[in-house]
């Protein structure tokens, strides 16, 4: 071993409890000879106070740099660890060249710098050259981990994220059980792989043997014996029995890359060496999901002061000793966490903002699995609980066999694989909620329903028996034809499955070469909706007719009682390489399916939020002060000293001037937000159509208004033919700026039943009347904001940075609801879902392309959301108006920023909506494309469809739009055709400040 030598370049204080930082280079000698030499880019941490503490590596993942662990490297060395962080070779500002975390290179380097950490005054020591040390990291980070302290005595504790066992079986997978020599070749995922190492050149900054390996991998489609062998020594399963300290394992359940089965690995491994092992299963993964930042940083710091501060260190026990770290068992709340969903790059460290409890979790052997939970009803946030046992169970525990129905299937391989099914693609690990949009099946056909099973002989599923496309849950294809489905009865009650299912598989009729086989589950509900259990498939490679027992992937997911539990068996899928000649299989189930299950993992309920337990308190208190201070009653004129109205023409007395009538017990009810056909009270009824909005004002006194406590109020249409010449005169007498008339309880509570469609605006775009938004802090967003707008209008909403207008714009899409006033599109109100926002087409706060599809893979996606017919979209109307070209069929990852921009309005425009809303559409464009949006703008409008646009490029604005609404503090200051607001001569920047001027 050759020492290290570092050069400070760089240190920085943080205001955060007095944490220091430094940048150096160290230099280390690596190589299977040891004679390359490579400098590489560190960062070092020291925690507030003096004396030595603990010291943390914290490696990063594949394509980041040691700038991508900053906060969590300053988090720990707040809780008083000295933290390293560095740039592995060949990525960052270090030198060298990508060896996949092998022996030879990377692990060599970590062991320098271990080496380095033991020099430093700030390090606790177990022995001369011993610092006490813990790794952690997440993919390329959390395998340099496992493999250093296969290599390295003096590592004391690690706690490695969503990472790999076996690089082999990652990238050649085969779920019968017969290794990667004969497993599938993981196309897509190798793809990203290498590629994003590249740097723009051939091999870029990899070895020249791993470049030369994936290139020969890459041509041929299947593995060859020198990959395996590269890959498998750059692999912890190769030194899984010289891992013999405290390992806290947390692996992804959204996460086709290194899937549950690569944590299952290292946990028995290093569980067979008597260290204690802890494996978590949290929601998120590769593929995204909900990250559970504050939850797993909660627990890699509890596991770290057990074994690093508390515990003896592996290394002190002689770092081979079967006992490892005696730290004992430090407990803590796994709790619940309301938490978002936050999508990583592929192939990286997935931080992020994800909310948890943090808190916790246990030290020593034990097992823990998150688990979605609902929504919480104050933050409208996914809920996602913990449950934990003492001892980890593996992937086939408790296993239960439930009956298969379906017949002998053939299924086709398409020529060159072409079209694929779809089951797991890199970064659409969160596409349960975009699958939730529009409920539409996006594969196979209809799914037959009740407990037939699967398509019948010759079917290959699909078109007669499902082919177990996706409903309304998640995102998956399989493709008629190529796929063979068999289900379970409906299940009598519900069943909990973890670990990895298993089915016995029989396939003829395969050519010379085999055929490769994709298993996947789903679930399926008594409406005969399939959803993709986690999205997730199982390849295997059958050489020859025979009987194979399939392993599906691991996950955790619940079938409910009445379900079905289907499996699915393709010929293709994308992610995958397949043979390229066609053929024909004949696939039987020979069994059923065997399902592993944890029963001593209970999820907890959820808590009472506080408030709850405070009702009862509050409601006595209450109840006490109705009863001790009484009501007061208004006092309304009667009959008798009312002097009568004048006869309208329709015969109702003006409510202007006479004392109305009090509501029935009816109208009450509906002006207080209930809707419906009739009540209890015979004919009061609510004509169909009406929507009812929240009572303003204290009606609940009105039948007692007149102190006769009687009922005589009026009903049905004629009633709301009276509050409608109420509301008449009242604004009438207003505008004409005489007294007020007098308005009752009553009288505003017909004033708030509206027709939730008003023929007169039918042929209006939109209208927004006396708009309010205001925010639980006082914050006023949007005041009394009113404005209209015709077809063949571009309308531009100007203001300063917080006059309202995003907030307008979300009420606008039903995103939002406002407090009071109401928004009305082509004549309907809007509401969150409302059936007229299909007329209605939005680029507000950023489009969400997946950058490794097309931009027309992309948009057809968007479209298939939807739920809508494929035949509405109008996609080449759109694609002509964005004017995108070639350009359309290259993955978006290519694209400049005015490509994707362009993009983001052709996917707005699908459908060719009658109103069109943008938000900021020329940001970040040059001036050639700026000047073709507004050409695209121009056109769209002239069609005789309406667009709206949130501007702050004011000259823009002047030359596209031809009319304005000027926001300033929440409210509407100015608005009308931009030539008036202008004035002659003027610009609009000119007549903008001025106008901001004034309002503000």
């Amino acid at each position: 071993m050759v020492a290290a030598s570092g050069l400070v370049y760089g240190i920085g204080v943080s205001d955060e409890r007095a944490v220091t930082s430094s940048d150096q280079w160290i230099s280390v000698v690596d190589g299977p000879r040891d004679d390359q030499h490579v400098r590489l880019d560190t960062a070092f941490y020291r925690p507030p106070g003096s004396g030595r503490v603990p010291a943390i590596l914290l490696g990063h993942g594949f394509g980041g740099t040691k700038d991508d662990m900053r906060a969590e490297a300053r988090r720990l060395a707040r809780d008083g660890y000295a933290v390293l962080t560095w740039s592995a070779r060949g990525f960052g500002r270090s030198t060298g060249e990508i060896a996949l975390d092998s022996p030879d290179y990377e692990v060599k380097d970590v062991r320098q710098l271990i080496d380095w950490l033991a020099r430093r005054p700030e390090v606790r020591l177990d022995g001369p050259g011993d610092p006490r040390v813990g790794m952690t990291g997440e993919s390329y980070g959390g395998a340099i981990a496992l493999m250093t302290a296969g290599y390295d005595r003096r590592v004391d504790a690690i706690a490695p994220r969503i990472t790999w066992n076996s690089l082999p079986d990652v990238f050649f997978p085969n779920a019968d059980g017969h290794g990667p020599e004969t497993g599938v070749f993981k196309k897509l995922w190798a793809g990203l792989f290498f590629t994003s190492g590249t740097g723009g050149s051939a091999c870029g900054r990899f070895l020249p043997a791993l470049c030369t390996m994936y290139q020969r991998v890459a041509e041929s489609g299947r593995p060859t014996q020198e990959a395996v062998r590269i890959l498998a020594a750059s692999s912890p399963a190769s030194v899984a029995d010289r891992i013999r300290v405290p390992s806290l394992l947390i692996q992804g359940q959204s996460d086709s890359l290194f899937p549950l089965d690569q944590a299952d690995a290292n946990a028995r491994a290093i569980a067979h060496n008597d260290s204690p092992v802890r494996t978590v299963w949290y929601q998120g993964g590769h593929d995204g999901g909900d990250p559970e930042t504050s939850r797993l940083e909660g627990y890699v710091r509890t596991w770290f002061d057990t074994y690093l501060k508390n515990g003896t260190a592996a290394s002190t026990a002689g770092g081979t000793s079967p006992s490892g770290s005696s730290g004992g068992s430090a407990s803590g709340s796994s709790g619940s966490a309301a938490s978002g969903t936050s999508q990583g790059p592929a192939f990286a460290s997935h931080g992020g903002s994800g909310s948890g409890s943090g808190g916790g979790g246990e030290a020593g052997d034990g097992f823990t699995v998150t688990r979605a939970g609902g929504i919480d009803s104050s933050s409208q946030r996914v809920v996602v609980r913990a449950a934990s046992t003492r001892t980890y169970p593996g992937l086939s525990a408790n296993p239960r066999t439930l009956p298969l129905r379906g017949a002998a299937q053939t299924v086709h391989n398409p020529a060159g694989g072409t079209p694929a099914s779809i089951s797991a693609l890199p970064g659409l690990g969160g596409l349960d909620a975009l699958g939730s949009l529009g409920g539409q099946v996006l594969g196979g056909g209809s799914d037959g329903g009740g407990d037939s099973g699967g398509g019948g002989d010759g079917g290959g599923g699909g078109a007669s028996g499902g082919g177990g496309a996706s409903g309304s849950g998640g995102f998956a294809l399989d493709v008629p034809g190529q796929s063979a489905v068999f289900d379970t009865p409906s299940l009598t009650e519900a069943v909990q499955l973890t670990g990895a299912a298993s089915v016995h598989l029989k396939v003829t009729g395969m050519p010379a070469d085999g055929a490769s086989l994709f298993a996947k589950l789903y679930d399926v509900a008594p409406g005969g909706g399939a959803t993709p259990a986690r999205r997730l498939a199982a390849p295997f490679h059958v050489s020859s007719p025979d009987d194979v027992t399939v392993t599906l992937p691991a996950l955790d997911y619940r079938f409910e009682a009445g379900h079905r539990i289907r499996v699915v068996v393709s010929t293709t899928d994308m992610g995958f390489a397949t043979p390229p000649q066609p053929a024909s299989y004949t696939i039987t189930a020979t069994s059923g399916i065997t399902v592993p299950s944890v029963p001593s993992l209970r999820t907890p309920g959820a808590p009472l939020p506080a408030w709850v337990w405070a009702l009862p308190v509050a409601a006595a208190a209450i109840a006490a002060g109705i009863v001790l201070t009484g009501r007061r009653k208004p006092v309304l004129p009667t009959p008798a000293t009312a002097a009568p109205a004048p006869a309208k023409p329709n015969g109702h007395p003006n409510s202007a001037t006479h004392a109305k009538e009090p509501l029935s017990s009816t109208e009450v009810s509906e002006a207080a937000g209930t809707t419906g056909d009739a009540t209890s009270n015979g004919d009061h009824r609510t004509p169909q159509g009406v929507s009812v909005e929240a009572l303003e004002g204290d009606a609940s006194a009105a039948p007692q208004a007149n102190g006769q406590g009687q009922d005589a109020a009026e009903t049905g249409p004629h009633a709301q033919e009276q509050g409608a010449d109420a509301e008449a005169s009242f604004r009438e007498a207003s505008s004409r700026g005489g007294p007020a008339p007098v308005d009752t309880a009553e009288g505003a509570a017909r004033r708030v039943v509206r027709a939730a469609f008003d023929p007169e605006l039918a042929d209006v775009p939109l209208q927004i009347s006396g708009l309010t938004k205001a925010y639980a802090n006082g914050y006023r967003a949007v005041s009394e904001l009113s404005f209209r707008v015709e077809r063949g209008q571009v309308l531009g909403l100007l203001g300063p940075n917080g006059a309202g207008k995003t907030t307008t714009l979300r009420m606008l899409m039903g995103l939002i609801h406002p407090d009071e006033g109401e928004i009305r599109i082509f004549g309907h109100r809007v509401t969150p879902g409302a059936p007229v926002l299909s007329r209605l087409g939005s680029f507000v706060e950023g489009p969400g392309f997946l950058p490794h599809l097309s931009g027309r893979d992309n948009l057809d996606l968007y479209w298939r959301a939807t739920g809508r017919p494929a035949g509405s979209a109008y996609l080449e109307e759109a694609l002509e108006i964005a004017d995108l070209g070639a350009a359309l069929d290259r993955a978006v990852r290519t694209y400049s920023q005015g490509m994707r921009q362009r993009l983001a309005i052709a996917q707005a425009m699908l459908g060719l909506p009658d109103l069109l809303v943008l938000d900021e559409p020329t940001n970040g464009l040059d001036p050639p494309q700026i000047r073709e949006m507004r050409e695209v703008l121009v056109r769209y409008a002239a069609s005789g469809r309406t667009v709206i646009v949130s501007s702050h490029l004011l000259a823009e604005v002047e030359q596209s739009c031809t009319h304005a609404v000027v926001m300033a503090g929440g409210r509407r200051v100015a608005a009308g055709p931009v030539s008036e607001i202008t004035g002659t001569g003027r610009r609009l920047e000119d007549a903008f400040l001025e106008i901001i001027g004034e309002g503000s």
